[in-house]
């Protein structure tokens, strides 16, 4: 709320703000993409809740174990907010006419050399931060609790954990590029099958251990770059 309220007091020293009831016409394509979006969080976040549920069933050491590395996860993952909000930002005007093919030669060089430059970015982030979690996880796991069944159980995963963020690090910037694009019914269709695909690796493979549990998140990731990089990343490199 206070947030809201700065934003507000900034604008209004830029621009003139007056509050009144919209119009449909102007409201409707903020519903839109708001639906849209709302429905590919909703299915992201149904498949992680599903693999707490599996990790939930397999005993106390294992929920913890699990937690704990979704916390470390959590955190990492605002790490490449950044690349992503700064593609929506900077490719907002070019993107979507680059990827139907209605830009100017002198967008088209623009938008796929800034493209390039922030996958390079969101790569060499990747690495880094995975490194790091890395390390965090198998060094020093007493930062996150004492009891050494759950240490064991946080190391023995730890691997599943950098991959995944190393994944998601590039499918955040893939995400900013769609979304710069005003792809947002693909970037929520492909979040339906992705939660359909998710659900049955985990009624396969969710009951084993909390090693299989995340080996099947590790897929899920790596499903979603293969998506984002074939639909968006070809309008950049090829």
């Amino acid at each position: 709320m206070l947030a809201a309220a700065l934003y507000l007091v900034v604008l209004a020293r830029r621009i003139e703000i007056k509050f009144r009831v919209p119009y449909w016409s102007r409201v409707k394509p903020f519903v839109t993409a708001g639906s849209v979006l709302t429905l590919r969080s909703i299915c992201i976040m149904t498949a992680l809740s599903l693999m707490t549920t599996k990790a939930a069933a397999l005993g106390t050491i294992t929920i913890a174990s699990h937690q704990v590395l979704v916390g470390v996860l959590t955190v990492a993952q605002f790490c490449p907010e950044p690349l992503s909000q700064a593609a929506q930002t900077f490719l907002a005007n070019t993107a979507g006419a680059l990827r139907k093919g209605t830009c100017t030669a002198a967008e088209r060089r623009f938008t796929r050399r800034a493209g390039r430059l922030l996958l390079g970015c969101a790569a060499a982030s990747g690495v880094a931060l995975a490194a790091a979690v890395m390390a965090v996880a198998t060094r020093a796991p007493q930062m996150f609790t004492s009891d050494p069944a759950v240490m064991a159980s946080m190391v023995a995963v730890a691997p599943q954990l950098a991959v995944v963020v190393l994944f998601y690090t590039c499918v955040c910037a893939l995400d900013g590029l769609t979304f710069a694009a005003g792809d947002m019914v693909y970037a929520a269709s492909v979040q339906v099958v992705n939660l359909a695909v998710m659900t049955a690796a985990l009624a396969l493979l969710g009951s084993s251990s909390l090693g299989h549990i995340w080996y099947v998140l590790v897929g899920f990731t790596l499903l979603r770059l293969s998506e984002n990089t074939l639909r968006t990343a070809r309008y950049y490199f090829i």
